[in-house]
């Protein structure tokens, strides 16, 4: 009798612990499924965030690239300058341009960047002679002071001074990426930023083309199911179509963008999706004098993707 107690205990023992064991593996199974619903849930504000956030810099940015456009291509007198930097446009600056009457309370826009058309892409440095005007493509940059996020856009301007020449064929031809895509870090905003335009046979471009051009990952290229940013949408000025605020959220080689309007297709040069290279060791020196030293150090594991073209030492 004792030993059929002893079994009946025993085998109570053994249920109540195998029921501990369910439970504890339940609560480890509900705890995973929670949290894979928070990364989620994570994931979908986030880009939900960046949609708003689009929705509601959109009309600012829209109104003050109006306005810049409207200062520096008719106004009277213009205050646009041939070779001009972001400072002379800046106000207090030789050619400030106002862009606060458009503007809602709450925001700050200005011009941050200013880059000139050498006849083939827009570049940071001005062609020379500079006597001889350039197309600018000049970035605005759009604060929120209450949530301390930022935006920015791109418009084209023409020499106000002198009238736009159209080609004798007005037939549009292909596209042409006037500005490729560069390697970034995933989520960065890529820069300089994308454009592209619409060009005839013999590749002038056609400043009357009032298309809409998109870009898009192109298929089979960098990582599968890879997003470029909803915020990714062209500004056309003067037949350029200028991509601002664009980044793409994988780490990949080899991505190509490909640009559509209309019929017309053209895919961009191969760019990357890094992330940012590792630390070289420290320097070390190897021959010193009162005026000079050679140093010398190993280059990092990992190049984050993208060759290491230059390093800065500073003591």
């Amino acid at each position: 009798m004792r030993s059929m107690r002893e079994r009946l205990t025993r085998h109570r023992d053994s249920d109540a612990g195998e029921t501990l064991i369910e439970l504890l593996i339940t609560i480890v199974v509900i705890t995973i499924v929670a949290l894979a619903a928070g990364f989620a849930l994570s994931g979908f504000l986030s880009q939900s965030q960046s949609v708003k956030n689009f929705a509601m810099f959109q009309p600012v940015l829209r109104n003050a690239a109006a306005d810049l456009t409207s200062q520096l291509e008719y106004g009277t007198p213009s205050s646009y300058a041939t070779c001009a930097t972001a400072a002379q446009y800046q106000p207090g600056g030789s050619n400030a341009v106002n862009l606060s009457a458009s503007i809602p309370n709450g925001y700050l826009v200005s011009v941050t960047s200013v880059a000139y058309w050498s006849g083939t892409q827009f570049v940071g440095t001005c062609p020379v002679p500079t006597s001889t005007p350039a197309p600018e493509l000049i970035t605005l940059t759009a604060t929120n002071s209450a949530s301390n996020t930022s935006m920015s856009t791109q418009v084209v301007i023409d020499n106000p001074y002198a009238p736009p020449t159209y080609p004798p064929d007005r037939l549009a031809s292909h596209i042409a990426f006037v500005q490729q895509p560069t390697t970034s870090a995933a989520n960065a905003t890529i820069s300089p930023s994308v454009a592209g335009a619409v060009e005839n046979s013999n590749g002038a471009i056609l400043i009357d083309d009032y298309s809409t051009m998109t870009i898009s990952i192109t298929p089979g290229t960098g990582a599968t199911g890879a997003v470029l940013s909803p915020s990714c949408t062209g500004v056309e000025n003067s037949g350029v179509f200028t991509f601002a605020n664009c980044s793409i959220d994988t780490l990949a080689s080899g991505y190509t963008l490909t640009a559509t309007d209309g019929s017309l297709t053209a895919i961009s040069q191969a760019f990357n999706i890094a992330t940012v290279p590792g630390v070289p060791t420290a320097p070390i020196p190897s021959v010193t004098s009162p005026t000079s030293a050679r140093v010398s150090w190993t280059a990092p594991s990992s190049d984050g993707d993208s060759p290491v073209t230059l390093y800065a030492v500073s003591s």
